[in-house]
């Protein structure tokens, strides 16, 4: 099930929205069904161990990123 954010043009609420099969979602403050969909940011969590001393994603050269 994806997570999208959406902004509500009528009252300007953000808010993620869980999408369960064809389920339209509604903003939460005034009940406005169309809404525009936002672009999410991509976050991950990546673990550091003993021997992580450079990026595995290639992005940074070396851990600049801070992923690494």
């Amino acid at each position: 099930m994806p997570l999208y954010e959406y902004e509500c043009p009528n009252c300007g609420e953000r808010f993620e929205h869980l999408t369960r099969g064809n389920e339209p979602p509604e903003c939460p403050k005034c009940g406005n069904r169309r809404l525009t969909k936002l672009l999410s940011v991509v976050s991950s969590r990546v673990g550091k161990s003993a021997d992580s001393s450079q990026c595995n994603f290639g992005c940074c050269q070396g851990g600049a990123c801070g992923l690494g």
